[in-house]
Parts: structure tokens; sequence; C-alpha cells
């Protein structure tokens, strides 16, 4: 089972790198600030996920 949670605890890194890439392209290209907004709202999702805060 260790196998299942590992793979979906990198799935989760993945995917806030992912955002963290959108988050920046949105900023600096100025054209689509709610995609950021989103995006951010996002990572914080998965980083509640993989620290397990919440």
């Amino acid at each position: 089972m260790t196998f299942f949670t590992d793979y979906f605890e990198a799935i989760d890194i993945i995917a806030i790198i992912a955002c963290v890439a959108l988050v920046l392209a949105a900023f600096v290209r100025r054209e689509n600030i709610w995609l950021g907004i989103l995006a951010v709202v996002v990572i914080l999702w998965a980083v509640t996920r993989v620290l397990h805060i919440v």
C-alpha cells in the first residue's frame, strides 16, 4: 500500500511544480491574472494534501 501512497504523493508534487510554472507564466505575460489566482489556490490545496495539514 505504500507504493500507492508514494505514487500519489509524487503526482501531487509534480502538480505543484506545474502549477507554479503556470502562475509564473500568467504573471509574466500579464494576460490572464485569473488563471494565476486559480493556480495559487490549487497550489495551496496540493500543499495541504502533501503535508497532511488538514
